[in-house]
């Protein structure tokens, strides 16, 4: 008898504790969600733009899904329509066993639209630290990049007045260039005090190297050599032209897209709006020297039609700020569309 009332309290006890265990643990969860949802979104609980970018993305080298020939991408030529000549992330093979292999958006791609700091950027491509380089694309408006509102004083602007010099920094380190001051002035009003903490002091690379095979009379820079001639862009850069904060030659994280970045992204010397840099109606600079001779050649890139053309530096042209995203940066959502575009909180 004594044996079934306490197995009987052994029941009770055990009920119990089972009651009280999940009325506790109830109570907890209410208050864990309450606490949750009156929390705002913090931007280390987003997704890692640098993993989402990485995953998508395959080899330069060889074919795939929009490359047809057995040795990859012909960079002779800009990305095409039909996407038989890139369109989508690929890996830049010769970086495939860094740390941080670049990746970098090719041809029509639709899904590489960026909302930061109240603008919308282009992701042109990863750098060799993981950080994530963007191309202005204009001002949101309604918190999509559907019909951005490009800033005026970013447009028409020439690269340097005076055309003798061939540097985004005059002489390095002495005298800014007319773009880079408007580009710098552009930094101070709209990234600076709130922003810059999301950013890395990626180098840009201002390539003044001198073509010693070309240059007969005219002085031809490696750009023309490497790009031009060799049909062979690339992201390695001399010491001497990478421009960075570190090395007190930029003021701010700040610059300019390079030819070769444009060419990897699809453009060519040829008529080619299959790219998603050519949706405009203007051109605009890149950081790349072409030639000099009485003056100073710069090269530059139609929005209307894709083309990769030249011109003296005091010609007239769109200024498109370009930056470059921490690594470990998150996103708290969007698919990359001009209409749900990347949040960057």
């Amino acid at each position: 008898m004594k044996r079934a009332e306490n197995k009987n309290m052994m029941v009770l006890v055990i009920i119990f504790i089972v009651t009280l265990t999940s009325s506790i643990g109830y109570s907890a969860l209410q208050s864990n969600l309450k606490v949750t949802a009156d929390l705002k979104i913090h931007p280390q609980l987003g997704k890692s733009l640098y993993d989402l970018i990485k995953n998508q993305a395959v080899l330069d080298n060889k074919s795939s899904s929009y490359v047809v020939s057995q040795n990859g991408i012909d960079f002779g030529k800009g990305s095409t329509k039909d996407g038989k000549n890139g369109k989508g992330v690929y890996e830049l093979h010769t970086t495939s066993n860094n740390n941080y292999p670049t990746y970098y958006y090719r041809g029509a791609v639709t899904d590489n639209n960026v909302l930061f700091a109240e603008q919308c950027w282009k992701i042109v491509r990863t750098t060799d630290t993981g950080g994530i380089k963007l191309i202005y694309n204009g001002k949101a408006v309604n918190n999509n990049c559907l019909k951005p509102s490009y800033d005026s004083k970013l447009n028409d602007t020439e690269f340097n007045i005076d055309n003798d010099y061939d540097g985004y920094t005059n002489n390095y380190d002495t005298t800014d260039s007319t773009i880079k001051t408007k580009v710098d002035r552009w930094y101070e009003e709209n990234i600076k005090n709130k922003y810059s903490s999301y950013l890395e002091d990626s180098a840009f690379c201002n390539d003044r190297s001198i073509s010693q095979k070309y240059s007969v009379g005219t002085t031809y820079y490696q750009s023309y050599e490497r790009i031009i001639i060799n049909k062979t862009p690339s992201l390695t850069c001399n010491e001497e032209d990478k421009l960075t904060v570190a090395n007190k030659i930029l003021k701010y994280p700040i610059g300019l897209i390079t030819l070769d970045e444009v060419v990897y992204a699809g453009g060519a010397q040829e008529e080619n709006i299959d790219f998603y840099l050519g949706d405009n109606n203007a051109y605009f600079w890149t950081m790349t020297p072409y030639e000099k001779d009485t003056t100073c050649v710069f090269m530059w890139c139609s929005f209307s039609d894709g083309y990769v053309n030249d011109n003296a530096t005091d010609a007239y042209a769109v200024a498109l700020p370009v930056l470059s995203l921490v690594h470990n940066i998150k996103y708290i959502k969007g698919t990359g569309t001009a209409d749900n575009p990347y949040v960057i909180n």
